[in-house]
């Protein structure tokens, strides 16, 4: 193929060529491959095309091998109630384990309605001398396990072997040609020696009960068997070692954020915040500069604690809802803003889950003393802390985790509202941050909306970040970004349903290949976000249908 390309004078095109030639779930894999790395075909080499194309070969050889192996342990379990008990034979030559079929025992034998016809035996002679054969005999005895008053039909031993291939096909244990079925699974009530698993098709009403595992405190895994419930000899303490959701490691930084890194480390260590840890326990730290780090004009040190949030438990406590928050707003005309500096370190961790806060940089480990940013049950804490503290002033005042606003009607009674929360603040000691600090205005930006006049509307921060993506073939995480825009201004873009369902469509499982139909609704979803009307805030708790 590389030499037909060059033998052609390498134009770009008979790439597109190439890729045709190729069987169709080839192209249709290669096609996928480069619309989620966001490459072109005219952009890549024809080195990269080939190995893409081996790649692709390579991945659906894989999965037909898969396949392969799954029908052939099917094969297998068929056959691994081969007895002979649990045979019936429908024909001379032929056994199955079907049950519509009578079997041979039960049988009766038919003749023809025409009699005349049949031949006359000849009566031996002397046969009153000899003694007569019986034609049947009854028998009240299964012929597959030997026990009497029922029939091979409905003899147990034949229904449990059915289970014992329906369970294993479910469990999926995975039966090798060359295995005994015997060896592996036990159809018997109980296992013998040679057994490696016995599976049970039904617990007993009296069986043991199962110990139960639950979190306690901030993940700690234990077996909390209530004595009350349960006797003493079934309450079996456990211990979970294996709770470390990370390794005390550390991709790397720049020379710049790991001396940035050690010096704020250092400055943290000398307020008392953090101490040098030895836990098993360690999250990486890195620097991150957003809108917010470049309003403050300095990088702020972020721990990824997500290993950590799947052991914590979630807080109950609600958020309050931004939209209901912006309710009470339609008759202020003056307003204040503040933002609290580092407010979750004002709340403690007690000693003993201080290893479970570890986090680490290149060559350093430590663990904080107060509540690190982070950790899922942050915000929830800190909301009840806050609603706490401000609680006389919530008729005039929107606190939402750390920031605040103070609003009023005129600036008579905003001054006397400065008054006492200036007050709260010094009694509990509270820092307020200097540079995102707006007192006594008209016009103000609270949760990213602009806010004047009994109107809100979206910053224009907000539309810029919609128009700095692609218009097509838009990644998976890109999309995601995306649309989370889009619903937060979904209040602002009339018909915006119509938009999202063809964007979202790319979200599901087996999503389709991006078409002319999605880049549309991202054009037109641009277009409408540049310049987004400001909506009335609705007095008296009325809502927009």
């Amino acid at each position: 193929m590389t030499k037909l390309f060059c033998a052609l004078g390498l134009h770009p095109n008979l790439k597109l060529v190439i890729l045709s030639s190729l069987p169709d779930p080839i192209q249709v894999a290669v096609n996928q491959a480069l619309q989620t790395r966001n490459r072109d075909i005219l952009q890549i080499t024809i080195g990269e095309l080939q190995q893409e194309v081996f790649i692709a070969l390579e991945d659906i050889c894989n999965r037909r091998e898969i396949f392969k192996d799954y029908l052939h342990g099917d094969k297998i379990i068929d056959k691994a109630c081969d007895d002979s008990y649990l045979k019936h034979k429908c024909t001379k030559d032929q056994f199955c384990d079907c049950h519509t079929k009578k079997m041979k025992y039960f049988k009766r034998h038919s003749f023809p309605r025409n009699t005349s016809r049949r031949k006359k035996r000849v009566k031996p002679q002397w046969r009153y001398l000899k003694k007569k054969k019986r034609k049947s005999i009854k028998s009240d005895h299964c012929f597959i396990c030997n026990q009497k008053w029922h029939f091979s039909k409905n003899c147990p031993k034949n229904k449990q072997a059915k289970k014992m291939a329906q369970m294993i096909r479910q469990s999926g244990i995975k039966i090798q040609k060359e295995d005994d079925i015997e060896s592996v699974c036990s159809i018997e009530d109980k296992p013998s020696n040679s057994t490696i698993c016995a599976i049970p098709f039904q617990f007993p009403i009296y069986s043991k009960p199962i110990t139960i595992i639950a979190f306690i405190d901030t993940g700690a895994a234990e077996t909390i068997m209530n004595p009350d419930v349960l006797p003493p000899e079934w309450w079996k303490p456990h211990k979970n070692e294996d709770i470390n959701p990370t390794k005390a490691s550390h991709q790397g930084m720049n020379p710049d954020h790991l001396l940035l890194a050690k010096q704020e480390c250092q400055e943290l260590q000398q307020q008392d915040l953090i101490e040098p840890s030895d836990s098993q326990w360690a999250c990486e730290a890195f620097y991150v500069n957003k809108r917010s780090e470049q309003i403050r004009g300095k990088l702020i040190l972020v721990i990824n604690y997500q290993p950590l949030n799947y052991f914590l438990q979630n807080d109950k406590f609600p958020l309050p809802n931004k939209d209901l928050l912006f309710s009470s707003l339609a008759k202020a005309r003056v307003f204040s803003k503040f933002d609290l500096k580092v407010g979750f370190w004002k709340l403690g961790i007690l000693p003993d889950d201080r290893l479970k806060t570890g986090f680490c940089i290149p060559n350093r480990h430590f663990q904080w003393k107060v509540m690190p940013f982070g950790l899922k049950i942050a915000p929830s804490l800190f909301q009840k802390v806050m609603i706490k503290v401000f609680h006389p002033l919530m008729k005039n005042a929107l606190v939402y985790i750390d920031d605040i606003l103070l609003y009023s009607r005129d600036e008579e009674s905003h001054a006397e509202l400065l008054e006492d929360f200036k007050s709260l603040v010094h009694k509990y000691g509270i820092m307020l941050s200097e540079r995102k600090m707006l007192i006594n205005k008209s016009e103000i930006e609270f949760l990213g909306m602009d806010i004047k006049d009994g109107r809100y509307s979206p910053g224009p921060h907000i539309a810029q970040k919609l128009l700095k993506f692609p218009s097509k073939n838009l990644s998976f995480k890109q999309t995601q970004q995306f649309v989370g825009i889009v619903n937060y201004l979904r209040n602002f873009i009339p018909k915006v349903s119509k938009y999202l369902n063809l964007l979202t469509k790319i979200l599901k499982k087996n999503p389709p290949l991006w078409s002319s139909s999605q880049t549309r609704a991202v054009q037109r979803l641009k277009e409408l976000t540049k310049d987004l009307p400001p909506l009335q805030i609705l007095a008296d708790g009325k809502r927009i249908l």
